[in-house]
This record gives C-alpha cells, structure tokens and sequence, in this order.
C-alpha cells in the first residue's frame, strides 16, 4: 500500500511511494516537535507573567488625594498641581468647590448634613439647606458684622460678648458734659438736649425788650402833665 502526499500541522510531510512504517516515524518525530515548541512558548509566557508580576510588587505608586487615582511618584507631584484646581460638587450640600478646598468643607457639611440643620453664623438660625443657608447670609450679614457702639467688624462668634463690654463704657454727653453709658447715651442726650433747648427759650421769653409805643406829644399835653407833676407851676 502507498500514499502519495501527507500534510500534518505546519509541518509539510510528502511521502510518494511511501510505507506505512517511514509515515509513522515521521509523524512521531513531527509530534516531538510540536510539544518541545508548546513547552518552549508555555515557558516564555510563564516567564513573562512572573516578569510582570515582580513589577507590580515592586511597583512604587501613591494614591491622589482627590481623585484615588493611582500614580507613580513622578506623576503624582505634576498631576496634583492640576487636580487641586478642578471643580467638585459637594457631596452633600452640591455647591461646586475646588477640590484643595473640598477637605475643608466637607466635614463641616457632612455634620450639618446629618443634622439635618445648617445654622446662619450671625443670628444663629437654622436652615435645612446649604442654599437656603447663603440666601439668608446674604441679607443677615449686612445689618450685624460691625459694632453699633464703636463699628468695629466683629466675628459672629464673638459679638454678643462684645457688645455687652462695649455698652457698659461711658462717655461724656455732648450737652451736659455728664458721663453716661453708651447703650443709655442716645437717649440721654435727646432728653438733654430739649432740656437746654426749653432753657435757652425760656431765657429769650424773659430777657425780650418789651415793645414801647410811641405816641404823638402835644403842646395841650406837655402844660397838663407839667401841671400834674411841678409843684412849682
């Protein structure tokens, strides 16, 4: 019996005029080749992945702060420069901020959050949204950051406190010259000041010349009042 081609894998076996005894030890020999081929390219593949995995354990990245991407050493310095500027929505309240200074405005807002209540720093009101909250500030800051007694800019925390030193100082009035206490000032000088103001009118009522009437003399009435008065006459 004879074939007259055979073609195994890549492999081209030609036999013509062949036995079966020369096919088979060709085709054992073209199988040892396969499996040394697959062990070879299995051990390159192995090694390969052993490659990368020693890198990855060796591999030295860091985390960013803002966005929990990672980056190489190298990397991270440039890529912080540029992901501390970008705009990023509060978790919480939704107001657009940098991310540098998220970290400070979140913790804040997530505990007023929680509470369910944003409370104004100037009046101490409670709101139960960061919006509702900055409309309200808008007006409420307006009429309360300064002093009424001396217009000094004072911090929320602080006013109260203050005003109730700053009341209690006194100062001359501006009428009488008596010292009196600031938070009593204002009305003590308008009582003061209409006191001195009915003074001086009353003054200019007693003090104003009295009208004279000049009247016509006559020769008939000179001799009579000189008869009335001169005993000589």
């Amino acid at each position: 019996m004879s074939f007259i081609v055979l073609k195994i894998s890549k492999n081209a076996v030609y036999a013509k005029q062949t036995s079966i005894p020369m096919i088979k030890k060709s085709i054992q020999i073209i199988i040892q080749q396969i499996h040394v081929k697959t062990a070879m390219s299995f051990k390159v593949k192995l090694s390969s992945i052993v490659t990368q995995l020693e890198d990855l354990f060796n591999h030295k990245c860091q985390q960013c702060q803002y966005c929990s991407q990672f980056y190489s050493p190298q990397e991270l310095e440039d890529h912080l420069e540029q992901c501390k500027l970008i705009i990023t929505k509060c978790l919480f309240c939704g107001e657009a901020i940098q991310n540098k200074l998220l970290e400070l405005h979140r913790p804040y807002c997530q505990q007023q959050y929680e509470k369910g209540k944003f409370k104004c720093e100037y009046c101490k009101e409670y709101f139960n949204s960061q919006q509702n909250l900055k409309y309200h500030q808008k007006m409420c800051e307006k009429d309360q950051q300064l002093c009424p007694y001396c217009n000094l800019d004072l911090m929320a925390d602080f006013k109260e406190e203050h005003i109730k030193i700053c009341e209690s100082r006194t100062e001359p009035c501006s009428f009488c010259g008596q010292r009196i206490l600031l938070k009593n000032k204002p009305n003590h000088e308008l009582n003061c000041f209409q006191q001195q103001q009915n003074y001086v009118q009353d003054k200019i009522e007693i003090y104003q010349p009295t009208q004279i009437q000049y009247e016509q003399i006559t020769d008939e009435y000179l001799e009579e009042y000189l008869k009335l008065n001169d005993s000589d006459y």
